[in-house]
């Protein structure tokens, strides 16, 4: 008989930003990466990631990633008191790679192609 182990509540956020963060990657909607900076022992990011539920709305995602793991923090509504939000979990899989991600210039450029320069003016 295999041991099952119950997730807990916080294990549960987790795994529905994963979720929906892979969901909007799918769906087109990737971070921008904004700013890049690399020390020797640690890495800070500056990531912006459309809402997909307000139309024009971009929250910034800061990350930084050392030898102890990678912290993330978003000016979403769920990031300001802690929780985990599907912004961070795009800006943490972009980063590490498993997602694609839009530099500045290629945000501009799908925003003009797609007739949404509100998206990009929203980060700028």
């Amino acid at each position: 008989m295999a041991l099952q182990t119950q997730r807990t509540p916080i294990q549960t956020s987790i795994d529905r930003a994963i979720a929906r963060a892979l969901e909007q990657a799918r769906l087109g909607n990737l971070p921008t990466l904004l700013e890049a900076h690399a020390a020797p022992l640690i890495t800070t990011q500056v990531w912006a990631v459309s809402s997909r539920t307000t139309d024009g709305a971009v929250y910034i995602v800061d990350l930084s990633a050392d030898v102890d793991g990678m912290l993330t923090e978003c000016t979403c509504e769920a990031g300001k008191v802690g929780r985990p939000c599907w912004h961070r979990a795009s800006a943490r899989l972009a980063a590490l790679g498993e997602i694609g991600h839009w530099e500045p210039a290629e945000a501009a450029t799908q925003a003009v192609a797609n007739d949404d320069v509100s998206h990009w003016a929203a980060v700028a």
